[in-house]
């Protein structure tokens, strides 16, 4: 939550912002670069999946808010067995998720062109764990964009989620 009164206008001007054009999509995925360490979020989601994955045999993991594909492209890398689906609204951020895809040969992540806030492309009960790094903060409507997270993730399912506490 922001808790300063420059930081609460700042929140609240961005969160009327309902996607990334392709300029800001350069800067957020220049941005998320700097996470690449084995401290940053996308390790730590990672090793986190992998603690709830142990008793799945083909799990279905739905990554919302991928930005340029992370951690979708970590997901699927580390668990060949896992399907993950990889969202973002930002056509620019999917393309360049795409682009990767077909680098690195994965056939085990699909990426999508799908808002958070509606996820009716997908099914009830669908997914076995659903991930969102940086996703949840910038939703209009955060409460939508949770419940339907919880409608497409499985009954014992897990939801592994960041956000900044400050902006």
């Amino acid at each position: 939550r922001p808790r300063s009164k420059a930081a609460k206008f700042a929140f609240r001007q961005q969160s009327t912002n309902v996607g990334f054009d392709e300029e800001q999509a350069k800067i957020y995925a220049a941005i998320s670069e700097s996470h690449k360490h084995e401290k940053g979020p996308w390790p730590l989601i990672t090793e986190k999946v992998g603690s709830f994955i142990d008793n799945c045999d083909r799990p279905k993991i739905l990554d919302l808010a991928t930005g340029p594909g992370q951690p979708a492209l970590t997901l699927a890398q580390t668990y060949p067995n896992a399907h993950v689906n990889a969202t973002d609204l930002s056509d620019d951020f999917i393309s360049k998720v795409k682009a990767q895809v077909g680098t690195l040969g994965l056939t085990n992540l699909e990426p999508w062109v799908v808002d958070l806030q509606d996820l009716n492309k997908f099914s009830d009960n669908q997914f076995d764990i659903v991930t969102c790094c940086y996703g949840y903060m910038f939703a209009e409507d955060k409460v939508k964009a949770l419940s339907e997270t919880f409608r497409v993730l499985k009954p014992g399912g897990s939801l592994i989620a960041t956000t900044w506490d400050e902006l």
